[in-house]
């Protein structure tokens, strides 16, 4: 379940801000001071709001140590930095009047009620679930470095029953991770994109997956490490990555076997060095866009 963006946008302007998105679009613009910048519904700073102070008008009529009271009732931490951009962030922002503000956060704190609903359903769903993944052909996964039981659980309600496969890329196709083809006859043209036609909680749950074994497990850092430096984003290094996983996670579950752990010094040793230069391209990457954006203010 996901809340309405848009009424979210309309009522609390500016407040929601992937800032490195808007710097991209926007080269030439200062950048705002949002609340949050990312995972919006998943953050104290905003969910405060949405669940006990949804009109933004109700805010700006409070002092300051009403803020922090309404704070540090509900997460138990607020302070000066909280004040700053909760001002920064009233001294930029274009309210819609009163009188339309106010059904609005009605309708906004009701929807946040049945995300969080939802959202606990979701977490009580995950600790049911995690004694049973060793039930199944899964409990081979999450002793994958990087991997839990959730992860396991992920991977398996995207599959279902591994047998209705009998090769990985058609888990991967299956997915929505198989490039578009255009074309008739034995030889089809790739166009390159994905097609996205498999369940997308399923595909992101295999990109977080490879991610974070990625940053874990040294054979998958390398896959990840060897695109990006052949020119791929950190993105597409990642599907890279996914597309060795996957193939890894099927092969346990189909044959039933334990995790063997391939990595060795050598490789980790690798691995420790080339993430480490990764990492520092990431830096001065960040770094000229920054150098960027300051040359654009001052223009």
């Amino acid at each position: 379940m996901a809340l309405n963006n848009p009424q979210l946008d309309r009522l609390w302007p500016g407040a929601v801000v992937n800032l490195n998105q808007f710097t991209q679009a926007h080269p030439d613009l200062p950048q705002p001071t949002p609340l949050v910048e990312t995972r919006p519904f998943q953050r104290d700073r905003l969910r405060v709001l949405l669940a006990h102070c949804p009109n933004p008008h109700d805010l700006l009529a409070m002092s300051d140590p009403q803020m922090l009271d309404l704070y540090r009732s509900h997460v138990g931490r607020a302070g000066p930095a909280l004040l700053r951009d909760l001002h920064t962030w009233a001294n930029h922002a274009v309210l819609l009047p009163p009188d339309v503000a106010d059904p609005l956060a009605d309708q906004l704190q009701r929807l946040f009620l049945q995300y969080a609903a939802a959202e606990t359903l979701v977490t009580d769903g995950h600790a049911r679930l995690a004694p049973l993944i060793h039930l199944t052909p899964a409990r081979h996964l999450p002793p994958i470095p990087g991997l839990g039981d959730m992860d396991a659980a992920a991977y398996l309600a995207g599959v279902g029953s591994i047998r209705r496969f009998q090769h990985p890329a058609q888990v991967w196709a299956f997915a929505g991770y198989d490039p578009i083809s255009d074309g008739t006859g034995d030889r089809p043209e790739r166009i390159g994109r994905l097609s996205k036609h498999g369940d997308p909680a399923f595909r992101d749950a295999l990109f977080q997956m490879a991610y974070r074994v990625a940053l874990n497990y040294a054979p998958i850092s390398l896959t990840f490490l060897d695109a990006f430096e052949r020119g791929k984003c950190e993105v597409e290094a990642t599907i890279h990555a996914a597309h060795r996983l996957n193939r890894l996670c099927f092969h346990l579950m189909q044959y039933d076997e334990p995790f063997e752990n391939r990595s060795t010094p050598q490789l980790e040793t690798e691995k420790a060095r080339r993430w480490k230069e990764f990492k520092m391209h990431k830096q001065q990457r960040g770094s000229r866009r920054t150098r960027g954006r300051r040359r654009a203010q001052h223009r």
